[in-house]
């Protein structure tokens, strides 16, 4: 029988610096003998919600030789330290970014020391990428926690009963239904913004707007300057005011029906027909099939 321990090296240099930094030092001395405590640490480490306890170290505690601070670890003066705890639950793949607020409640999760939001929020300025973060992360929302970043690597954790994963998770899904709608709501207004009402009948011609698709395939180049439109075709059903059914010619490989806004109005004149612009099939090109196979391997 055999087993896999996962050990985190920056526990250790975590540990080492620790009796590096002066402040976490006295707190070191100061735990491991109530005597000594000194003035200077009381007006630096402690909060004034903890004024009225009997010993300014009441939360700290030392584990397997590390500090930590109601359960978290402290860490030392040290902005590498630092920078690599806000690394892992920043810049991962699998954290995509979050905002100040996220990260910081991903940090305190496991790590304190005195500026943690402050350093985030330096930090998280530097970054370039966090602008395309919105809501939580992909992997969150698909199996409703969060990753393990490299620098929590055994250490306890605390995890959700099953109830509370589960009503995580239901939350989680809500919020996804809420921004994508919300997103739809958006591209909706911009949209109508520029829309002007439309209404065709049978019989009526109409030039279709050809998808960049379709041009930039068939001609192997920038299509930006050529016609968007082509036509003019022939409506030969309404099934709505915002869908019909065109007369388009036979070697065309789409399919004929058509959104309204995809079609504009067309005003019969002699010099405004479309003529040559580009096929609506996906390819032009000419296909060429070998004579006989010479070699192979």
């Amino acid at each position: 029988m055999s087993f896999t321990v996962l050990e985190n090296s920056l526990l250790q240099d975590m540990k080492e610096a620790q009796l590096e930094d002066p402040q976490l030092l006295q707190i070191i001395r100061a735990i491991s003998d109530d005597s000594i405590i000194g003035d200077e640490a009381v007006l630096v480490i402690s909060s004034p919600s903890k004024a009225n306890k009997s010993s300014p170290y009441c939360n700290f505690s030392k584990e397997n030789g590390i500090l930590r601070r109601k359960g978290k670890v402290c860490i030392p003066n040290s902005w590498d330290l630092r920078r690599i705890v806000m690394h892992d639950n920043h810049d991962v793949p699998c954290a995509r970014h979050p905002s100040v607020g996220k990260t910081i409640q991903l940090v305190r999760r496991t790590f304190w020391w005195l500026g943690l939001a402050r350093d985030v929020h330096i930090y998280i300025q530097q970054c370039t990428r966090s602008f395309t973060m919105t809501g939580i992360s992909p992997f969150e929302m698909n199996y409703g926690m969060n990753p393990t970043p490299r620098s929590t690597i055994g250490m306890p954790k605390k995890f959700p009963s099953a109830l509370e994963f589960l009503a995580n998770l239901q939350a989680n899904l809500e919020i996804a239904k809420a921004k994508m709608q919300q997103g739809a709501d958006r591209a909706k207004e911009y949209a109508d913004r520029k829309r002007s009402p439309r209404v065709f009948e049978e019989g009526d011609r109409v030039f279709l707007q050809v998808p960049g698709r379709y041009t930039s395939l068939s001609i192997g180049k920038c299509t930006k300057l050529l016609p968007r439109f082509c036509g003019p075709w022939k409506i030969v059903k309404k099934l709505d005011d915002v869908a019909y059914r065109l007369e388009l010619p036979r070697d065309c490989e789409v399919h004929s029906m058509f959104h309204v806004s995809k079609l504009r109005k067309y005003i019969s004149r002699e010099d405004n027909l479309i003529e040559g612009i580009v096929s609506l099939q996906e390819s032009d090109s000419t296909y060429h099939s070998p004579c006989r196979i010479l070699d192979w391997r």
